[in-house]
Protein backbone atom coordinates (compact mmCIF):
# COMPACT_ATOMS: atom_id res chain seq x y z
CA UNK A 1 0.00 0.00 0.00
CA UNK A 2 2.56 2.66 0.98
CA UNK A 3 4.64 1.83 -2.31
CA UNK A 4 1.56 2.07 -4.56
CA UNK A 5 0.99 5.37 -2.71
CA UNK A 6 4.79 7.26 -2.66
CA UNK A 7 4.06 6.01 -6.71
CA UNK A 8 0.89 8.14 -7.33
CA UNK A 9 2.44 10.73 -4.95
CA UNK A 10 5.30 11.12 -6.92
CA UNK A 11 3.61 11.24 -10.32
CA UNK A 12 1.03 14.06 -8.84
CA UNK A 13 3.99 16.25 -7.62
CA UNK A 14 6.26 15.62 -10.66
CA UNK A 15 2.69 16.17 -13.18
CA UNK A 16 1.46 19.59 -11.03
CA UNK A 17 5.06 20.85 -11.02
CA UNK A 18 5.56 20.73 -14.52
CA UNK A 19 2.11 22.39 -15.41
CA UNK A 20 3.34 25.20 -12.98
CA UNK A 21 6.50 25.82 -14.79
CA UNK A 22 4.59 25.84 -17.89
CA UNK A 23 1.70 28.00 -16.55
CA UNK A 24 4.35 30.69 -15.57
CA UNK A 25 6.08 30.65 -19.40
CA UNK A 26 2.50 30.93 -20.92
CA UNK A 27 1.07 33.36 -18.62
CA UNK A 28 4.30 35.77 -19.94
CA UNK A 29 3.61 34.85 -23.32
CA UNK A 30 -0.04 35.65 -23.33
CA UNK A 31 1.25 38.85 -21.69
CA UNK A 32 3.18 39.40 -24.82
CA UNK A 33 0.01 38.54 -27.25
CA UNK A 34 -1.70 41.29 -26.29
CA UNK A 35 -5.15 39.49 -27.54
CA UNK A 36 -7.62 38.62 -24.49
CA UNK A 37 -9.11 35.64 -26.94
CA UNK A 38 -5.53 34.60 -28.38
CA UNK A 39 -4.31 34.38 -24.75
CA UNK A 40 -7.08 32.40 -23.57
CA UNK A 41 -6.46 30.24 -26.99
CA UNK A 42 -3.41 29.68 -26.37
CA UNK A 43 -3.35 28.76 -22.58
CA UNK A 44 -6.06 26.02 -23.55
CA UNK A 45 -4.28 24.46 -26.32
CA UNK A 46 -0.94 24.29 -24.42
CA UNK A 47 -2.72 22.87 -21.35
CA UNK A 48 -4.25 20.08 -23.88
CA UNK A 49 -0.77 19.84 -25.76
CA UNK A 50 0.50 19.31 -22.20
CA UNK A 51 -1.48 17.13 -20.88
CA UNK A 52 -1.06 14.60 -24.04
CA UNK A 53 3.41 15.11 -23.50
CA UNK A 54 3.01 14.85 -19.65
CA UNK A 55 0.73 11.87 -20.23
CA UNK A 56 3.87 10.05 -22.34
CA UNK A 57 6.65 11.61 -20.98
CA UNK A 58 5.69 10.11 -17.20
CA UNK A 59 3.71 7.33 -18.02
CA UNK A 60 0.80 8.39 -16.51
CA UNK A 61 -2.55 6.04 -16.89
CA UNK A 62 -4.46 7.38 -14.45
CA UNK A 63 -8.19 8.36 -15.15
CA UNK A 64 -9.69 12.02 -16.47
CA UNK A 65 -10.65 12.80 -12.39
CA UNK A 66 -6.77 12.41 -11.59
CA UNK A 67 -6.06 15.45 -13.92
CA UNK A 68 -8.24 18.16 -11.82
CA UNK A 69 -5.52 18.85 -9.63
CA UNK A 70 -2.44 19.95 -12.51
CA UNK A 71 -4.89 21.62 -14.71
CA UNK A 72 -6.02 23.35 -12.15
CA UNK A 73 -2.93 24.36 -11.04
CA UNK A 74 -2.07 25.35 -14.56
CA UNK A 75 -5.06 27.76 -14.60
CA UNK A 76 -4.60 29.60 -11.61
CA UNK A 77 -0.82 30.40 -11.98
CA UNK A 78 -1.53 31.09 -15.48
CA UNK A 79 -3.86 33.88 -14.90
CA UNK A 80 -2.12 34.99 -12.12
CA UNK A 81 0.71 35.56 -14.03
CA UNK A 82 -0.84 37.38 -17.10
CA UNK A 83 -2.45 39.44 -14.41
CA UNK A 84 0.67 40.25 -12.83
CA UNK A 85 2.08 41.28 -16.15
CA UNK A 86 -0.50 43.20 -17.54
CA UNK A 87 -0.95 45.18 -14.24
CA UNK A 88 2.89 46.06 -14.47
CA UNK A 89 2.20 47.86 -17.70
CA UNK A 90 -0.57 50.01 -16.91
CA UNK A 91 1.62 51.44 -13.72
Amino acid sequence: MGEKFNKWFTQELQAVSLFAVIAVVIGYVSFLMNSSLGSLILAIAVLVGSILITRKLLKIKQSAKWWFNPIIVYLFIWIIVWTIFYNLTIL
